[in-house]
């Protein structure tokens, strides 16, 4: 019995003290980047990994495959850049303000599509997409139509603006590890267990007296509200939004493609998956320039190889190699 409170124990000092020099890396990995494209590159990829984190909740774990997560994202880069603009309120309350404006349009939208099973839930999603892209484009008076809003390059912590993207980055970095401790936290509860139950089969989730509806919606407005905050941050970081680029398809099916290739229903998956796509997307989009629109096939190339490779995800597949390498070494003879 001491032994294996020592042993506990022990593991427990370890796996803190894993935890304290991560957060130390975290914190000084900005100080040793000095190239701003690299820098850029790393801020996207964190920003469509905590993302890719919200979508793996309603889709890796609730098994509601959605194709319209553009929609929060949209929502919060334009509440919090009109209450900027038009009212000068910082973005940073801004944020929080489009995050809960997200929540209610996914409980809204929820209680029409959530529904739907299947290929169904993601037609319906798409089509609520497109809807948003539509109003943002005629409604010139709030959102600029679709010529965008533009804002000044003003720096200053109140306005979310600053002059070096090292500043972004500890941001992204900071509020991914945030939203993937929070995610963490659900997962790992009672809520995770009865969104897995829905999601291997909703029918007898019914059954076991679970409120399917309840928890499916409760996943989809948590996914909504990390988006959001998501949309936030892009827009204070690029300056610039339009209808076009932030209700675009493009960004829904980023966010499934960083999921799927890093492991639905993980959470470091999606981080994973985001740290190899994205970078793969930043660059052809540098390279085939007035082709950009190319890099969907090299996307399409990419899902085939990983679908037939691995399955599930670059992080199972990870984990079954690193236990074949253990799993070589335990068995290697010893030379004594």
């Amino acid at each position: 019995m001491e032994k294996a409170e020592a042993k506990r124990g022990k593991w427990w000092f370890s796996g803190w003290q894993k935890r304290i020099v991560f957060f130390i890396f975290l914190a000084l990995f900005p100080l040793l980047l000095h190239d701003p494209v690299f820098i850029h590159v790393l801020v996207i990829s964190c920003l469509f990994g905590m993302m890719g984190i919200a979508w793996s909740l309603i889709a890796g774990y609730t098994g509601q495959f959605s194709l319209g997560h553009c929609v929060f994202f949209g929502v919060g880069a334009y509440t919090s850049t009109i209450l900027y603009m038009k009212y000068n309120l910082s973005p940073w309350i801004g944020m929080f303000l489009g995050a809960l404006i997200a929540v209610l349009v996914a409980l809204t939208v929820g209680y029409i599509c959530l529904t739907l099973r299947g290929p169904f839930f993601a037609l319906a999603t798409m089509a609520v997409a497109e809807l948003f892209r539509i109003f943002a484009i005629y409604l010139k008076n709030l959102t600029g139509g679709s010529i965008g809003l533009l804002m000044h390059f003003q720096p200053n912590f109140v306005n979310f603006i600053f002059r070096d993207k090292n500043s972004y980055l500890w941001i992204i970095l900071s509020l991914t590890v945030i939203f993937y401790y929070v995610t963490r936290s659900i997962t790992h509860g009672r809520i995770g267990y009865y969104l897995i139950a829905i999601r291997e089969d909703e029918d007898a989730a019914k059954m076991l007296g679970i409120n399917t509806m309840r928890y499916k919606a409760t996943a989809l407005a948590i996914s909504a509200f990390i988006t959001a905050i998501g949309g936030t941050f892009y827009a204070q970081y690029i300056l610039y939004i339009s209808p076009y680029e932030i209700f675009s398809f493009d960004i829904s099916i980023q966010l499934a493609f960083v999921s799927i290739l890093g492991g639905m229903g993980t959470l470091t998956g999606p981080i994973l998956g985001s740290l190899l796509i994205t970078p793969l997307n930043e660059f052809l989009r540098a390279t085939l320039g007035e082709y950009q629109s190319l890099y969907l096939v090299f996307y399409g190339i990419v899902m085939i190889i990983i679908v037939i490779m691995m399955p599930e995800g670059l992080l199972n597949w990870l984990k079954i190699l690193s236990k074949k390498v253990l799993f070589k070494r335990a068995n290697a003879p010893q030379n004594i």
